[in-house]
């Protein structure tokens, strides 16, 4: 048994790595030609060619839940046209089993695409941001937009950011328990330096009754640690954080009555990212057993192929519309992978013997 658990195990390992492998090497050559048309002075082809090599491991956490349904479907597919899963059913191996170690190949699935996911896929996504920034941006006129946030008794306004994390002004506005204005403080070229943030020169106008007063300084450095992290979150994709800290932004966020839902959707959206590919592996398993003399093995996969796709596409669709019409994230992004389980559980159950 233990023989038959280590080939099916590496038939569908394999499988998907190799799909994803193909996948991914599509996608980066599409990219990389549409990167071609951003080709400048300071901007040349291996500069490109090094972006788009960088940007892959975020590319291989966007294909692999979509690759390892494939992958599956064409490991376990052949051994259906090569008549070995019904060999297994007559040496003994029941559905049951089947589904145990299915099982277990998805665990180690979502183990890979966990250590790649919250590991350096999301620095590396940073790095490859940055680098094409200081490239082909001017960074010397910046953006030109304004962002504005919130931190308690704080309301900050940062003005000319560049693709990293420099600032090339930012007012704060300090205001009392009771809404009333004490202060505002301008600072000017903002950078971050261990825990602090460092500025070239500071203007401070503070209110007190009828009493204005002002200050001014040069080379000092101020903490403003829950706007760190804010502006980290802005520059790598939510989706892409880990999940701890996923959970602290959609906290903070939450407890400084701002807007938490793109934090929300991105950690449940996670979640059942993770979820999915564990049940990617045992939704194959409807479309391979069964009686061949009803729907061939070919027709199947065509059919599984087709489903895998449409209902990734409309994980993505909730993801959206979920957002827009500020529906409950957890109902949105885990019940289609919920329901699927069930119904991919109740299928086997019913249609196959499990429970023999």
């Amino acid at each position: 048994m233990n023989l038959f658990f280590r080939y099916i195990f590496w038939r569908i390992t394999l499988t998907t790595l190799s799909a994803t492998f193909i996948f991914l090497l599509v996608f980066s050559t599409l990219f990389f030609l549409a990167e071609l048309r951003s080709l400048e002075n300071n901007y040349q082809f291996l500069n490109a060619l090094l972006y788009i090599l960088m940007q892959a491991p975020v590319n291989f956490i966007e294909v692999f839940p979509i690759c390892t349904f494939i992958g599956s479907l064409l490991g376990l597919g052949n051994l259906s046209i090569n008549n070995e899963i019904t060999a297994l059913q007559v040496a003994g191996v029941s559905t049951r089993k089947l589904l145990q170690w299915t099982s277990l190949t998805g665990a180690f699935l979502v183990f890979i695409v966990t250590v790649i996911g919250t590991s350096f896929a999301p620095q590396v996504h940073l790095l490859s941001k940055e680098y094409r920034s200081e490239l082909v941006m001017d960074l010397s006129s910046s953006i030109g937009e304004q962002l504005w946030l919130k931190d308690n008794q704080n309301i900050f306004r940062f003005s000319k950011l560049d693709q990293g994390i420099n600032i090339d002004q930012a007012t704060v506005f300090n205001f009392d328990s009771d809404g009333v204005l004490k202060s505002v403080t301008e600072l000017d070229e903002l950078r971050p330096e261990n825990d602090l943030w460092a500025y070239e020169s500071s203007t401070a106008t503070f209110f007190n009754n009828e009493v204005i007063n002002a200050a001014y300084d040069t080379n000092g450095s101020v903490a403003y640690l829950s706007i760190t992290k804010i502006l980290d979150s802005i520059y790598v994709r939510e989706d892409l954080l880990a999940l701890p800290v996923l959970y602290e932004y959609m906290n903070f966020f939450s407890d400084n009555a701002m807007n938490d839902k793109r934090y929300a959707y991105a950690f449940w959206y996670r979640i059942g990212f993770f979820f999915s590919v564990f049940i990617m592996v045992i939704a194959a398993l409807p479309f391979i057993l069964g009686s061949m003399r009803i729907i061939n093995t070919g027709t199947r996969l065509v059919f599984g192929l087709t489903s895998g796709v449409s209902y990734f596409i409309f994980i993505k669709l909730l993801l959206n519309y979920g957002q827009l019409y500020n529906i409950d994230p957890f109902a949105m992004m885990m019940s289609p992978h919920i329901f699927l389980g069930i119904a991919v559980y109740c299928y086997l159950f019913r249609s196959t013997s499990l429970s023999s």
